[in-house]
C-alpha cells in the first residue's frame, strides 16, 4: 500500500525535496520499538481541510489524510487499491523511533524509502500510543540563494547525505533525525478518533 501519495505530489522530484530518500530498505535490521498505535482510524492535521468527521473515512474529502490501523498494521487509507495488502508500520528504537516507510509505485525503478520521526504525546489507559508528532527525516539544512557553492540544490546535505538524499548508512539516518525538522518540513499531529473506520 503507498500511503503517502501527498508528499509525492507536493514533490516535483524526490531529489528536489530535502527528504532522506533510499532506494531500498535500511532499518529492518534495526531493533525494534515497544510503541504500539491504537487499533482504528487516525487522521492527520491539515488545517485547511474542512469536513465533518463522524462521516465514514472514504467520504471524507480528498485534502484528509488518514489511515485505519491495526496491529501498527495500515489496513485502509485514501489511496488504498482494490484487494491491496495492508502495509506493516514498523517502528525502530530510538533515539528517536521512527518509521521505514515505502514510497512510489511497484516498478522497482519507482521505489524508494522515506524516513518518519514518531514524537507520541500522549497514550491512553491501556498505554497504547493515541496522538503523536511526526516529520520526515531530512537530508539538510536549506540554505537561502542556490547560488551558494556546494550548495546548488539550496540544501546544505547532512554528512553521509549524497546530492539526490541518499543516506550512506543507518548512522546518517539516525544524525539526521535527531536534528529535527527543517525548512518547510514541519511537524505533523497524528491522532486517534474511533475505532472504525466507518
Amino acid at each position: 500500500m503507498r500511503i503517502l501519495p501527498w508528499l509525492m505530489s507536493a514533490c516535483l522530484a524526490l531529489t528536489a525535496c530535502n527528504v532522506a530518500i533510499s532506494d531500498h530498505p535500511m532499518l529492518s535490521n534495526e531493533p525494534g520499538s515497544t510503541l504500539k498505535l491504537k487499533d482504528g482510524l487516525w487522521i492527520a492535521n491539515v488545517p485547511d481541510c474542512k469536513f465533518k468527521i463522524a462521516r465514514p473515512a472514504r467520504r471524507w474529502p480528498k485534502c484528509a489524510v488518514w489511515l485505519a490501523i491495526r496491529g501498527n498494521t495500515a489496513l485502509d487509507g485514501p489511496d488504498r487499491g482494490l484487494g491491496e495488502p495492508g502495509m506493516k508500520l514498523t517502528i525502530v528504537q530510538g533515539p528517536p523511533p521512527m518509521l521505514e516507510v515505502p514510497m512510489g509505485g511497484e516498478d522497482k525503478g519507482d521505489k524508494g524509502y522515506a524516513y518518519m520521526v514518531i514524537e507520541p504525546t500522549s497514550p491512553d489507559s491501556t498505554g497504547h500510543v493515541v496522538d503523536l508528532l511526526a516529520w520526515f527525516v531530512a537530508c539538510g539544512t536549506e540554505v537561502e540563494g542556490s547560488a551558494r557553492e556546494g550548495t546548488a540544490s539550496g540544501i546544505k546535505h547532512f554528512p553521509g547525505m549524497d546530492e539526490n538524499c541518499h543516506p550512506a548508512s543507518v548512522d546518517a539516518i539516525r544524525a539526521a533525525a535527531l536534528a529535527g525538522p527543517q525548512g518547510q518540513g514541519e511537524k505533523t499531529r497524528w491522532r486517534w478518533i474511533r475505532a472504525s473506520a466507518n
